[in-house]
């Protein structure tokens, strides 16, 4: 059974070098920036439709479309 101590100490964050110089707003600037990831691994700012199996609605009324889907109605009817 792996040891709580040291599951505790590889979960704890760093703290950035701002922390202890004392300056609390650059050490969470710091850690804002290294928590928002906007490289190409962030999925979801990054997301590509697959063709396959997605719809895209394009100038059109959503509401529209999802009360016509829940009534069962098909468009243009």
């Amino acid at each position: 059974m792996p040891d709580d101590n040291n599951r505790e100490a590889a979960a704890a964050p760093e703290l950035s070098e701002e922390f202890s110089l004392g300056s609390v707003d650059a050490g969470l600037e710091k850690i804002r920036t290294r928590l928002l990831d906007l490289t190409a691994r962030n999925r979801l700012l990054n997301f590509r439709h697959p063709k396959a199996s997605s719809l895209r609605f394009v100038d059109t009324a959503l509401d529209t479309v999802f009360k016509e889907l829940v009534d069962g109605d098909t468009p243009g009817n």
